[in-house]
């Protein structure tokens, strides 16, 4: 379609969709000149069955918030990962880094990439991967994780709260607010690495119960349990800001 063509469908009984990872600047320009009614419009990126050819975080992350300043909203396709559509049968992503990911925590950064609208383009999404999409709301990252064995009930019901990561944040952790008494030494002799969960125990005084997520790699410290693993991209964690929310998802 020329640009007058695209034009001229906003006063007709359609919505209009633009491809967000192909779109030039001189359309949109062209649009805002000619007082387009963008309401009309979206825009949704590409899916990429081929492995090794789909999009950067960067660079879904800078279209969309161009696109926002713009006005539009953007959809952006996720992978089932169980029924993936033929013939490559590697799942349909706009994300290269989600195709073997997990629905959690491909949700959590379509929140945090600024996506309207979350599509999985695969045959047939699971009743489960669909219920694990829907759970989640725009003001709380989701995280899966997998947990240790042998831990105590004061260390999951720590776990199992809502965290926030501390405003003034570490570029060594993701620090969460929430403190509690009468955790145990555990795990507590093996060094820290990335997207591990830690749990301060009794050896660190007032800051016993602090829940952290690594960021960078770190040597053991008796003070501090390593006690699972976040099931996630270091893409997602580096990007939950001071102050925002979180929750842990047992897996």
């Amino acid at each position: 379609f020329t640009k007058e063509e695209i034009l001229s469908y906003q006063n007709k009984k359609f919505n209009i969709q633009l491809n967000a990872s192909t779109i030039k600047n001189d359309l949109i320009e062209y649009l805002e000149a000619n007082n387009a009614n963008l309401s009309k419009y979206s825009l949704s990126h590409n899916f990429f069955p081929k492995p090794y050819t789909g999009l950067s975080y960067e660079e879904i992350k800078k279209r969309n918030d161009y696109y926002h300043s713009k006005g539009f909203k953007v959809m952006t396709y996720m992978p089932s990962f169980v029924n993936k559509r033929m013939p490559l049968y590697e799942g349909l992503v706009s994300i290269e880094e989600q195709r073997y990911g997990n629905v959690i925590s491909n949700v959590s950064e379509m929140i945090l990439l600024n996506t309207d609208i979350a599509c999985s383009g695969d045959a047939y999404v699971t009743r489960e991967e669909l219920d694990e999409a829907l759970d989640n709301t725009l003001n709380l990252i989701r995280i899966p994780i997998k947990l240790k064995e042998g831990l105590s009930d004061e260390i999951i019901s720590t776990i199992k709260e809502i965290h926030r990561n501390r405003l003034d944040k570490s570029e060594y952790m993701i620090r969460s607010s929430i403190r509690k008494n009468g955790i145990e030494e555990i795990y507590n002799d093996v060094d820290i690495n990335k997207k591990d969960i830690t749990i301060d125990n009794v050896l660190y005084k007032r800051y016993q119960g602090e829940i952290g997520i690594a960021l960078k790699e770190m040597k053991a410290n008796k003070a501090v349990n390593v006690i699972g693993k976040c099931l996630c991209s270091e893409w997602l964690l580096n990007n939950i800001d001071g102050g925002m929310k979180f929750k842990f998802i047992i897996k």
